[in-house]
């Protein structure tokens, strides 16, 4: 906790330990921007996270889910807020890596931001209904080949983790997987 209140001192610029953090940093509420859809994993894990440090601080974190675009949105609202460290953003890799790759995007990903912590790492898990044919990768991409139009896959969205763990999947075992993008991971 000590740490996270460190980092958000740093951003703002203001202080230089987490006591000196806790006095000078928040005298005001804190909104933190997602670009992920409410009740996902991000989301629930975010929202424990500023219930802790709002405790820590006596200040409301509020937090504003912005699930669209790819989070392009999110990314841009706060690029475009007060750098006063009071506006903060919870990135995944599609805002600052793969979506800019792909499309122009509002904001920079690189040199518009400068990173506070790591709040959580996710793993992504890949599941087939118990009573699929297939019981490992080699045999779930031999069914995608032999299936009339492939396998589909529902992916957080354009340019995610999923979504381009699956294309890379499809394209390294030559086999089509399509994705159907939904609004969020929560979904």
């Amino acid at each position: 906790m000590r740490q996270a209140l460190l980092g958000f001192a740093l951003v703002a610029g203001l202080a230089s330990t987490p006591a000196a953090a806790a006095e000078i940093y928040a005298s005001h509420p804190i909104t933190i921007v997602m670009g992920m859809s409410a009740g996902g994993i991000a989301d629930v894990t975010t929202r424990l996270y500023a219930n802790a440090v709002s405790k820590e601080l006596g200040q409301p974190i509020r937090i504003d889910n912005k699930p669209t675009e790819g989070g392009a949105t999110a990314a841009a609202a706060v690029q475009n807020a007060a750098a006063d460290g009071y506006t903060l953003l919870v990135i995944s890799g599609a805002q600052h890596a793969s979506l800019p790759a792909l499309q122009a995007v509002p904001y920079q990903p690189v040199s518009g931001f400068a990173p506070v912590t790591t709040l959580f790492t996710m793993v992504n898990f890949l599941a087939v209904p118990a009573g699929s044919p297939a019981h490992s990768i080699a045999e779930l991409l031999e069914l995608g080949r032999n299936k009339p139009g492939g396998l589909v896959f529902g992916s957080s969205g354009l340019g995610s983790t999923s979504h381009l763990t699956a294309a890379r999947l499809g394209q390294s075992g030559n086999s089509p997987i399509k994705p159907i993008h939904y609004a969020g991971a929560a979904r």
